[in-house]
């Protein structure tokens, strides 16, 4: 097979899937060690704690559903990321564990617990330092294999152009293998009330791209990532109509991990302001 020819722009949406997301996704599977029950899902490596001495552990954002076990059992993990550089025979790095106990150094899946809880659906993993080759998870320095997500109190608004990503248990059944793949649309609705904010999507979802990175371009800085996929909701007795991405805003994410764990102790966060148009 021919070598493809990308001709990309370093701004856009698309340059951003194969420059920045790619590198950073992670193809989850969850499986509860006590009712052995498994799930699968898309992460995104966001951030990382750690130092050069000790190694650098992931901290990787996905949908809360991917993670959460009924019961409150512990977890096995397995996380995989993969290198598409040859199509034809893409490698891949994993890395396995059972949760700890979320000591500071103790591999985890947690559920966001900041305010509106009940309503948020954002998961958390904080990974280990090695992978089951005995080579470091982040090859180089830890920056080059995350992906920046929004660091300030914007909110995209209706009709500004987003991309998604994740991997699609249908492209797994065709390619054999977990398949990563791109979406885009629009932002149909930003809904803010005093229970929640969310974004509603125009576009596709479908099993396994639960927890995949969404992200948009605002003004001259690189896409961030903007929001989480959560869901796809349509109307019950109109299954035939199409229906609406669900996606969790990225903002109180921030706020939380900075405070749970310091994955951004370096960064200041704003107080909540006005919304960019």
């Amino acid at each position: 097979m021919e070598k493809r020819t990308l001709i990309l722009d370093e701004n856009d949406l698309v340059t951003a899937y194969h420059t920045r997301v790619l590198p950073a996704l992670v193809y989850i599977e969850h499986t509860c060690l006590v009712t052995k029950s498994v799930s699968a899902g898309t992460g995104t490596v966001i951030g990382y704690q750690g130092n050069k001495d000790e190694g650098w552990l992931p901290l990787i954002i996905t949908a809360g559903h991917v993670i959460k076990n009924k019961g409150g059992h512990e977890s096995h993990f397995k996380l995989t990321r993969y290198d598409f550089s040859n199509l034809e025979k893409p490698t891949k790095r994993t890395c396995e564990f059972e949760t700890g106990d979320g000591g500071s150094r103790s591999p985890c899946g947690i559920l966001y617990t900041g305010p509106r809880k009940d309503i948020i659906d954002i998961g958390f993993i904080r990974g280990v330092k090695d992978c089951t080759d005995g080579k470091p998870f982040f090859q180089g320095e830890p920056f080059e294999g995350t992906m920046s997500i929004e660091d300030d109190w914007y909110w995209s608004a209706e009709g500004d152009h987003v991309a998604w990503a994740g991997f699609p248990s249908l492209a797994a059944t065709i390619a054999g293998r977990p398949q990563p793949c791109y979406f885009e649309g629009q932002v149909s609705a930003f809904i803010a009330t005093d229970d929640f904010v969310t974004y509603l999507l125009d576009g596709h979802n479908t099993f396994g791209v639960s927890g995949g990175p969404v992200w948009a371009k605002r003004g001259e800085n690189l896409p961030r990532i903007i929001g989480v996929i959560s869901g796809y909701h349509s109307i019950l007795h109109a299954p035939q109509m199409p229906g609406l991405v669900i996606a969790v805003p990225i903002q109180p994410v921030r706020v939380f991990l900075e405070q749970v764990w310091g994955a951004f102790g370096r960064s200041k966060v704003s107080q909540p302001g006005s919304r960019a148009m």
